[in-house]
């Protein structure tokens, strides 16, 4: 696993290099997993500690609710920042068209904390599905329509179950409060928050 990420790291190293027109030495010196790692150990020591609150970090902008979403309505009505039990990771959603099983596409998510190895996790999509509930919750979006997002069958849950479900025991059991995403380009206009 760790091998196959530091894989990616680096051909994703190299694809932007290319597209910003850098050196491969410059893509060279991108973050790693252990980059990534000692920054998410800074956050959190600087979140607990007064430096965080002189920073303005006193207020949750709300991307921590994401793992209590789907079964804690009420944190969704009032978010509460709580400064020691601050743990964030970054997630890294990738898409790809790769059949498995019955399946015509995979999302492979892969959750790095501050301590630990990361986890993957790779999701089997059906294609026209995902396809289906990123047009509705576009169409939704455009029309300033109300998402229902407590509408266990509309498009926003539709995605969180297709995205997001499978990793919400790993975010309970590590007690993740926030998540950093770190999505391929095609993933990148899912509005996450």
């Amino acid at each position: 696993m760790i091998a196959s990420l530091e894989q990616s790291e680096q051909r994703n190293s190299e694809k932007v290099a290319v597209a910003l027109g850098l050196s491969l030495q410059e893509a060279a010196k991108s973050l790693s997993t252990v980059d990534i790692q000692n920054g998410l150990k800074t956050a959190i020591t600087s979140v607990r500690t007064a430096a965080g609150k002189q920073a303005g970090l006193g207020l949750d902008p709300g991307l921590g609710l994401l793992a209590s979403a789907a079964t804690n309505n009420q944190a969704l009505l009032i978010p509460a920042f709580n400064r020691a039990a601050y743990n964030p990771a970054v997630l890294h959603l990738r898409y790809s068209n790769t059949a498995v099983g019955g399946f015509d596409a995979q999302l492979d998510l892969v959750l790095i904390t501050a301590t630990g190895e990361p986890k993957g996790i790779r999701v089997p999509l059906r294609q026209a599905d995902f396809r289906d509930s990123l047009q509705k919750l576009y169409g939704a979006l455009s029309r300033l329509e109300n998402l229902a997002v407590n509408d266990a069958n509309g498009p926003s849950r539709s995605l969180y179950r297709q995205i997001f479900a499978s990793l919400e025991p790993i975010l309970q059991e590590q007690k993740i409060t926030t998540l950093l995403l770190s999505a391929d380009q095609g993933l990148q206009a899912i509005p996450y928050a």
